[in-house]
């Protein structure tokens, strides 16, 4: 099986940044009403050319420039009404469309000035549910009640379709797909679903019938997508539905609380293609499932969806109420929430990704100074006054070693387990053994650093240089400690070789031979990512990662440690100041 390598780093006062050297899963930000959207209920999202997201709520219309908001309301602009419904954008006219509960307006990108819609004096729009574009360039423009228009922007002309050009048709709308061969597909508020001959103008109407597991599964329509593959999906108010225009039968797919890999919800807002062949669904009381369609094209079996929740283990969404999805121009996929704004996952996996930690009274891990591995795949986190033990998904357990001095602040600076014991350095200027949560052992002693050679030996990083710990003696390897001029010792590490790395604070890394002569040092003259050194770390292939202050560093071949790359905020680490890290 292949190894995946995941390296976790504290950044001082910012939680625990993790980096993946192979397939991470996506970092979700979150956008919403603090960051300066006019609501937090997402109804529709669009892109200009420019580059621009255009982002509808129920109280405003807003442009995010990747930076900030600027929103557009009754109040400041010629907008016809804040309840935002829908969004499309006209490549060829550069403008966007704007559907709103109040009627139809349209934002010229390129003079940034509002303009009365094109349309005739009887193609009337208010309450706008739908924009779709149309294959041929033309635009649709669908009302909740009355009518539907479709509009062509180079011709001027209109085509107004409602029950008295089409025989049949109810006069309730939610969603519409032209398939650019002659039909149209109109969802409906509570009469199913209809498809209109373009040329004829006649209807056939689907319907729920609740003897026929393979009608439509629902009469409330509230969105039709057409893949890359020309399948036509439906989501309904009762589940998702692949329709089968050869038979006019559906395969349903629904929610099933004992099957995992089922759709979320059986309430179904919106459907999105992504540029990966993946379809991703909306699901309101749900989240977002996704399925590969090519998998699905290829095997024709019933699909398995992944699913992304606020309950999901690793990748969370802000909110189970998923009314829209978009990809933009660079790839990066938003998720509109109707009721938490704005959900953003990059298209290039983060190098670093951040990630929270919360003890058992949900109050925050703040101040981590030290990391460690526990002998049963767990993480010791070294805090104030306590000790924390992390295993993924789960609580954290809390030990309080505030007892263990008289100070009334502590940190553990340095941890190491062995054996049945946890040996730690704390700030006070004590070295102490824990055992069950008791201190057997205390020497004065400040530590930055543990490092276990071998059996029953260690090596200690203190302010004045380098010691060993052999048994219960602690004494100063006055040898190193005087070729690093005394410095304070941070981190030390025996790579794959069995060279001695020496972090030190103030004056880069010394490298040791087995025979305690000096190699080589790196330095920030020679552009070392920083002379204050943290913490050195050597992963399962033999990487040497070294956190500093201002920075981090890592050397791939221990045999060549000149050879380093440097990483800085500029590769995605939230911050600068590293204090500590595992993997």
């Amino acid at each position: 099986m292949k190894r995946f390598l995941c390296i976790i780093i504290l950044i001082i006062a910012s939680g625990v940044g993790i980096m993946g050297a192979d397939n991470p899963l996506p970092t979700i930000e979150h956008l919403d009403a603090r960051n300066g959207m006019s609501s937090d209920y997402v109804t529709s999202i669009a892109q200009d050319r420019h580059g621009f997201l255009w982002v509808g709520t129920e109280v405003g219309l807003n442009r995010f420039d990747g930076t900030s908001f600027k929103k557009f309301t009754t109040q400041n602009s010629p907008i016809i009404g804040n309840a935002v419904t829908a969004l499309l954008y006209d490549e060829s006219g550069d403008r966007m469309w704007i559907g709103t509960k109040s009627g139809l307006s349209i934002y010229n990108c390129a003079n940034k000035q509002f303009e009365r819609p094109p349309l005739p004096s009887n193609a009337k729009t208010f309450n706008i549910i739908a924009l779709e574009k149309a294959p041929d360039g033309g635009i649709w423009v669908v009302n909740h009640y009355n009518h539907v228009i479709k509009y062509n922007p180079e011709s001027g002309e209109s085509l107004i379709i409602s029950s008295e050009n089409c025989a049949g048709l109810p006069d309730d709308f939610l969603s519409l797909l032209d398939d650019g061969t002659g039909n149209v597909y109109i969802g409906h508020h509570d009469n199913g679903m209809s498809i209109i001959d373009l040329k004829s103008l006649q209807l056939e109407r689907l319907l729920h019938d609740a003897a026929d597991s393979r009608s439509l599964p629902d009469n409330m329509v509230h969105k039709i997508y057409a893949d890359h593959f020309h399948n036509i999906w439906v989501g309904t108010n009762g589940g998702l539905a692949l329709y089968n225009p050869s038979n006019r039968k559906f395969a349903v797919f629904k929610h099933d609380e004992h099957n995992n890999g089922s759709i979320l919800s059986d309430r179904i807002y919106d459907i999105f293609e992504m540029n990966d062949g993946k379809l991703w669904i909306g699901c309101d009381y749900g989240g977002v499932s996704i399925i590969d369609l090519r998998d699905f094209y290829i095997f024709k079996s019933a699909p398995s969806f992944k699913n992304i929740s606020t309950s999901t283990a690793e990748t969370k969404i802000s909110s189970n109420n998923i009314h829209s999805l978009f990809q933009d121009s660079f790839g990066n996929i938003w998720v509109g929430n109707y009721s938490r704004g704005l959900d953003f996952i990059s298209s290039r996996p983060e190098c670093f990704r951040l990630i929270h930690t919360y003890n058992g009274d949900n109050s925050a891990l703040r101040s981590v100074m030290s990391l460690c591995n526990g002998t049963d795949n767990s993480l010791w986190i070294g805090g104030s006054n306590a000790i924390y033990k992390y295993f993924p998904g789960k609580e954290m357990e809390k030990y309080d070693i505030s007892h263990t001095t008289k100070d009334l602040y502590q940190y553990v600076t340095s941890i190491c387990e062995y054996k049945d014991h946890l040996l730690c350095g704390l700030n006070s200027e004590s070295f102490i053994r824990l055992r069950h949560n008791r201190v057997e052992d205390s020497k004065n002693l400040r530590l930055s650093s543990i490092y276990p050679d071998s059996n029953n030996h260690f090596y200690l990083g203190a302010a004045d240089g380098l010691y060993r710990l052999e048994g219960d003696v602690i004494s100063m390897d006055k040898s190193l400690s005087e070729q690093m001029y005394h410095l304070p010792v941070n981190s030390v590490l025996k790579d794959k070789n069995r060279r001695l790395w020496v972090g030190t604070y103030g004056d880069g890394i010394f490298i040791f031979d087995s025979k305690d002569s000096l190699l080589t040092r790196l330095h920030a003259r020679e552009g070392f990512v920083s002379n204050a050194v943290v913490q050195i770390f050597q992963d399962s292939r033999g990487w040497i990662w070294v956190g500093c202050q201002d920075g981090l560093s890592c050397v791939k071949d221990v045999s060549h440690p000149e050879k380093y790359i440097n990483y800085t905020h500029k590769s995605g680490i939230n911050g600068f100041h590293i204090k500590a890290i595992y993997g």
